[in-house]
């Protein structure tokens, strides 16, 4: 079962053990058939009211001190920063000792709050502003140390995004700050002990930003290139990111980390598919077929496949297609030997989109002037590879989309859009009707 799933579940049963409708021993045997921790809904749902609860409090304190700041002594106003932070904090550690686990993850989720006011009090106090990133990454590190310590995710996502603002900034002043790199490992780490959606989704977006930022910075900023040039590699770039993320997924599914693999593979699929609506609505109006000038080349150049896959970002979709290929190909031979025939479909599914992915710049060479009609083809095959993995409301969803993008563009010429949505119903007709004689079985 799903994490959706098992969460949707464990609410479910909460209330009707609370109406009456199941006794206590029917809801703990359901919730082991299917192994939900029904105290563990509970503690999630004031987990999350604790911490909008605290974040009010944080910002009121603020506010009240902020208002009559400038009226208070130097020694006042660090007397109460520095209290603030020590009580909060120390207040953290107390329910940690006495096993108060929710309690204390909130006030230490407070606590960097307060950390992070306090150094922004004191610069303004001791008019410490030379250079903003240093007051960022001094808070980052602060919340990673915490993060660490408690090794809880949401401390941990804290510091990342902490990180990951400091890393932005600073790249605007002297380039790439390979430091940056000590918070994904060390998030990376606390995610393995404790599963997060959120952490999950902050490290793949990191991760992402870290290898565009260094690529764009070396090859395009030292060499004096434009950088809008480069937008054509990293979409693509990012494409393969996606896929790897998907397959990546198995691995962690092999390691028993499976809420951990269902999160990647959901955020690797949402945001690949996300990038094909952008590219079947608005490829050809960002003008990424369209010829302008590439230091000493004519852009139409860059776009032929060949040419692409010898520049850097080129390099690295190419690698990260051949890992995926690799990782798909692998845990589809395992699952035909070992699980079954049904779980070597699912991972061929992969397979198959990563030779699509390879083959698609040369595919957009062969059809140049309809690139967007080539990405909503694709979009089309992705959906139906969605629907037959059981994610049946994503996979219809992006065919409404292609629908609906190609109508549009469509307006006026009846007999195309006609056709076009037959073939639309054809391929859903035929998904069903697959998936009905598989139900039979």
């Amino acid at each position: 079962m799903m994490i959706f799933h098992k969460n949707f579940l464990a609410d479910e049963l909460a209330k009707w053990r609370e109406d009456g409708l199941i006794s206590d021993e029917a809801a703990r045997k359901i919730a082991a058939r299917y192994d939900i921790d029904l105290s563990g809904a509970n503690e999630r749902r004031s987990f999350i009211l604790k911490l909008v609860a605290y974040l009010f409090l944080a910002l009121s304190l603020f506010t009240l001190v902020g208002a009559n700041w400038e009226e208070l002594p130097r020694a006042v106003r660090l007397i109460i920063v520095l209290g603030i932070l020590a009580a909060v904090n120390f207040s953290g550690v107390l329910a940690q000792k006495n096993g108060k686990e929710t309690q204390a993850t909130t006030l230490f989720f407070l606590g960097n709050f307060c950390y992070g006011a306090a150094i922004v009090l004191v610069a303004q106090i001791y008019h410490l502003g030379e250079h903003m990133p240093n007051g960022v990454l001094l808070w980052a590190v602060g919340a990673l140390a915490l993060g660490l310590a408690t090794r809880k995710s949401i401390i941990a996502l804290q510091a990342l995004v902490l990180g990951l603002i400091w890393f932005l900034m600073e790249f605007e002043f002297s380039g790439v700050s390979h430091g940056f790199l000590l918070f994904i490992v060390a998030c990376a780490a606390v995610l393995w002990r404790d599963d997060s959606r959120l952490l999950t989704a902050a490290l793949f977006a990191s991760v992402f930003a870290y290898i565009v930022s260094f690529v764009l910075y070396e090859r395009y900023f030292l060499a004096d290139l434009r950088v809008e040039d480069a937008f054509y590699g990293v979409h693509f770039f990012a494409l393969s990111y996606c896929l790897l993320a998907v397959c990546a997924s198995f691995l962690l599914e092999r390691a028993g980390k499976f809420e951990l693999a269902f999160y990647l593979k959901n955020i690797g699929i949402v945001c690949g598919a996300g990038i094909l609506c952008f590219d079947m609505s608005l490829y050809e109006d960002l003008h990424f077929s369209r010829p302008w000038s590439y230091g000493t080349q004519n852009y139409e150049q860059v776009l032929n496949g060949v040419t692409f896959l010898k520049s850097v970002f080129g390099a690295l979709f190419a690698a990260f297609c051949a890992a995926s290929l690799g990782l798909a190909f692998y845990f589809t031979a395992f699952c035909a030997a070992s699980l079954g025939l049904a779980f070597y479909f699912k991972k061929y599914a992969a397979a198959i989109v990563g030779a699509l992915l390879v083959a698609l710049p040369f595919i957009l060479d062969a059809f140049a002037g309809y690139e967007e009609g080539v990405f909503s083809l694709i979009g089309v095959c992705v959906a139906v590879a969605l629907i037959k993995q059981n994610n049946m409301k994503f996979g219809v969803a992006l065919i409404f989309w292609v629908a609906f993008v190609r109508y549009v563009d469509l307006v006026g010429d009846y007999v195309s859009a006609s056709a076009l949505f037959l073939v639309f119903a054809l391929v859903v007709l035929g998904v069903s009707r697959i998936s009905k004689k598989r139900s039979a079985r």
